[in-house]
């Protein structure tokens, strides 16, 4: 999958805060509960809403409460996660407003080849703030629309309430 499915498959993406992280109950399948807050739009398939729930199975619990994230959400039927390519679709934001992928490598770039997380030193030149993501996310998003019209004006699908557990759908 090419970097411009991956920003043309999100049905969300925004900054989210992370009110709550609820453990599976008894009767409950074994799914997380998370209530997300949202802080910022970037944008969006779904009604504008101020605030997001969603079930992840256990292997899939990549937020932490209390933090704000960078997210990429995707509608329809999933298996573990609603996040478009997993755990390449979280970015933990620090309270100086850098940004950090999944594995807490600082984020450097968006590219045409994707998100570039690496080691400091493997890279001259300083970590992008939020600010800066959001000003080249909308430059490759918009890129990418132009080159694929037939996945960037396709229909919403609505979020599922919880994920299709041993589906053979990949996220």
């Amino acid at each position: 999958m090419s970097p411009d499915h991956h920003l043309l498959e999100a049905d969300f993406v925004g900054i989210v805060r992370v009110l709550s992280i609820d453990p599976p109950g008894e009767e409950d399948e074994p799914t997380y509960g998370i209530d997300l807050s949202v802080v910022a739009t970037w944008y969006s398939r779904w009604e504008t809403t101020d605030a997001l729930s969603i079930r992840v199975a256990p292997d899939a619990v990549l937020l932490r409460a209390q933090r704000d994230y960078l997210v990429m959400l995707t509608g329809g039927e999933y298996a573990h996660t609603p996040f478009t390519y997993r755990e390449h679709s979280v970015f933990s934001i620090d309270d100086d407003g850098y940004v950090a992928c999944w594995d807490t490598l600082p984020l450097f770039a968006v590219t045409s080849e994707g998100f570039l997380c690496q080691p400091r030193e493997m890279v001259s030149g300083d970590p992008i703030d939020i600010n800066e993501v959001r000003r080249q996310f909308e430059v490759r998003r918009d890129r990418a629309a132009r080159r694929h019209p037939e996945l960037a004006s396709r229909s919403a699908r609505p979020l599922a309430a919880r994920p299709t557990l041993g589906s053979g759908v990949r996220r």
